[in-house]
């Protein structure tokens, strides 16, 4: 009983060893003399992770927001009636329903400050949307460029003392699902 039962064992075991071996490849044999007929079917499909600079594999998903560095506002040239205008650019290639979604802010006051101690402001306004997302997960150079305005009301040009006033505009880039959350 006690053979029969460890040859029975053996024989499961050996059988669970040979069935992995059977899913690893496939093989089509020439067999007497027959050259056609015994297909294979093969399933292929795509990863969504890309070969790293390391051969390590990354998320496949980019996208790139181009924004000029410096932007030089003439004086007097950011008004409601003519506001300045700041164009950036979007390219992405991202998973379905993802979107990149930029958006735009600043303190609202450019900065002078012609000795120290001496601070000198003057205000501005974002105008228009401040928020872009696209329209498309992929976007080619040249597909989404995105406008934002900024105005200085006319009585503030007049009353400001000129010289180089300044703040920073933070963009912050991401991706979105559908209905606008963050995607991981």
């Amino acid at each position: 009983m006690k053979k029969m039962l460890a040859a029975a064992l053996a024989l499961v075991m050996m059988l669970a060893v040979m069935v992995p071996a059977f899913a690893a490849d496939k093989t089509i044999a020439l067999k007497d003399g027959v050259t056609s007929g015994s297909p294979a079917e093969v399933i292929i499909k795509t990863s969504t992770d890309k070969l790293g600079d390391d051969d390590q594999p990354v998320d496949a998903r980019t996208y790139t927001v181009s924004i000029p560095a410096d932007q030089v506002i003439p004086w007097g040239g950011a008004t409601a009636d003519d506001p300045y205008e700041m164009t950036y650019q979007v390219t992405s290639q991202l998973a379905y329903n993802e979107f990149v979604k930029v958006s735009v802010a600043g303190s609202g006051e450019m900065v002078y400050a012609p000795e120290a101690g001496v601070e000198l402001k003057l205000a501005y306004t974002l105008g228009g949307a401040t928020e872009f997302t696209a329209a498309s997960p992929v976007l080619q150079a040249g597909d989404a460029a995105a406008t934002q305005t900024l105005n200085v009301v006319v009585a503030d040009w007049s009353a400001a003392i000129i010289g180089e006033y300044a703040d920073t505009l933070t963009f912050t880039a991401g991706i979105v699902d559908e209905t606008g959350a963050a995607v991981a």
